[in-house]
């Protein structure tokens, strides 16, 4: 007996997905509000919210999240608990920045996209080579940067 186990589980394809919009969001991690919520606190804390979509296949809308990997050298053999691990790497990004690139993504989804332009502009002012701040200026552009009448605060996630 030979069982698929991408029959068995939507959420092989869900890690796919994700796995690919690494490349579209131009980060090193991409993670789902499913995986997020498993995260402590303190981690979670860490983490910077880029988007809510859906994926080919699904209606269940999914926030997405990233962990800002600072430049470390990896040192062979090092065993960290994940917390002991998020303790000792904190994220390359600035507090201030992901607190401003917050409220960017909070007023896109809000549907306020001509403020969360200003605001995600600042960020990328800063950082120029941000990929979610990219995306999202991307995203509004197509639309003037006025979210459609029909705008629930997601959108399809275009990557395969």
């Amino acid at each position: 007996l030979k069982i698929d186990a991408s029959y068995l589980s939507p959420n092989v394809n869900v890690a796919s997905r994700l796995q690919s919009g690494t490349v579209q969001f131009q980060v090193d991690i991409l993670m789902s509000d499913v995986f997020h919520r498993m995260l402590s606190p303190g981690v979670q804390a860490l983490c910077r919210r880029i988007d809510k979509v859906t994926m080919k296949g699904s209606t269940e809308p999914l926030a997405l999240y990233t962990f800002d990997v600072p430049d470390i050298a990896v040192v062979e053999g090092q065993d960290l608990s994940l917390d002991a691990f998020f303790d000792r790497y904190r994220p390359k990004l600035s507090d201030n920045f992901r607190r401003r690139f917050d409220t960017g993504v909070d007023l896109y989804l809000q549907g306020r996209w001509l403020e969360a332009k200003a605001v995600i502009e600042k960020c990328l002012n800063d950082r120029p080579g941000d990929g979610p701040c990219k995306v999202l200026m991307e995203v509004m552009k197509e639309s003037n940067f006025y979210a459609p009448a029909s705008w629930e605060g997601v959108r399809e996630l275009t990557s395969k």
